[in-house]
């Protein structure tokens, strides 16, 4: 491995350790997986070194099915309204604390273009509370009729307001299109990119 490559993994992994071990060091991390890598485990890890750190976790999801057991506080983010949410979990934020925000995922009501969505997301972040948003890609975004042309969609906003962003991918994917590059063959397709009917496999 040439010198720069390693001194470049080193670094990321260093990065991604920091980010980590202490959430609070980036104020909006946003992670984007998928159907073949999601993002439980990261979270769970998250959560679990938050609570080591005595960090108050606010998870708000549109259930609490998926709601991660270690956290201190879950917030249904279904069918409100963006100020509605905003209030409940400005209301769930300990004065004094640090506080660790979980989206998983964006709610809908932020993707309508009556909310201005970097707005909205710097305005529940604080010296002492930081965001972890989740993103999936495999969920298409809605694109709103009678909209600016000019007006950027959500994910580019997201990608623009994060200051840490995380792409998760599945490690067995990665070494298939390695071995399929060193033979130079074409590269194998995976999940909603096989165009197959049925159940994802992998």
């Amino acid at each position: 491995m040439p010198p720069q490559t390693h001194h470049q993994r080193t670094q990321t992994l260093l990065l991604i350790q920091k980010i980590l071990s202490k959430p609070e060091s980036s104020p909006l991390t946003l992670v984007l997986d998928s159907v073949e890598q999601g993002a439980a485990g990261l979270v769970k890890v998250v959560v679990g070194v938050a609570k080591a750190s005595k960090t108050h976790t606010i998870y708000i999801s549109p259930t609490p099915l998926n709601a991660p057991p270690d956290i201190d506080t879950h917030i249904t983010s279904r069918r409100k309204t963006p100020d509605t949410l905003r209030r409940e979990i400005l209301a769930s934020i300990a004065q004094n604390q640090k506080t660790l925000l979980i989206l998983s995922p964006l709610p809908p009501s932020l993707l309508k273009p009556t909310c201005n969505l970097p707005t909205y997301l710097l305005s529940l972040l604080s010296p002492t509370t930081s965001m972890l948003l989740i993103h999936h890609l495999d969920i298409p975004t809605p694109t709103p009729k009678n909209t600016h042309p000019y007006t950027p969609a959500p994910l580019p906003l997201l990608l623009y307001t994060a200051t840490t962003i995380l792409t998760l991918s599945s490690l067995p994917q990665h070494l298939a299109l390695k071995r399929a590059q060193d033979t130079a063959l074409a590269a194998p397709l995976f999940g909603l990119e096989e165009g197959r009917e049925g159940v994802l496999g992998g």
